[in-house]
């Protein structure tokens, strides 16, 4: 059951602060620190997170991959930024569900055409059926979700 979650996507906060990132002024995750910033991957699920001054990265993050468990649901999610690269991971347990399991993703930003992206490869490691502990590894690409869209992003 929880290996479907390595396919799972970032969560969003309840709030988005005024500055929007903008791809032609974008200088790397930096450009982010201290607005709150909404992304969804390839699988629709999202996240949301805040960059400190300090390289910090907090936030939350929902899974909406199809098949999968822990859905719907807000789950907390911690990491790192240094210049474009980043770091971060979910333990897959809050108030409404534990899937005993937590994910690490390592990737980078950049700017695709007229969109930011953070690309990602992920390493889930989980309690098998069986019983047994797995690691599963995959990628995921994050896509900014303009503030324009966070009303509808923030509802879904």
């Amino acid at each position: 059951m929880l290996k479907f979650l390595v396919a799972a996507g970032f969560v969003l906060t309840a709030t988005v602060h005024a500055h929007a990132l903008d791809p032609a002024d974008f200088q790397g995750l930096e450009s982010a620190v201290t607005t709150t910033s909404a992304w969804r991957n390839q699988s629709g699920s999202t996240m949301t997170i805040d960059i400190d001054t300090n390289g910090n990265v907090i936030g939350t993050y929902i899974n909406r991959a199809a098949g999968t468990g822990c859905q719907n649901t807000p789950y907390v999610l911690n990491g790192r930024v240094n210049g474009s690269y980043i770091a971060f991971s979910v333990a897959w347990n809050n108030a409404t569900a534990n899937c005993n399991s937590a994910t690490g993703w390592a990737g980078y930003a950049q700017v695709s055409g007229s969109d930011i992206q953070i690309v990602t490869n992920w390493n889930l490691a989980y309690q098998s059926a069986s019983g047994s502990s797995k690691i599963e590894q995959g990628s995921d690409t994050f896509t900014y979700v303009t503030q324009e869209s966070s009303a509808t992003f923030l509802n879904e």
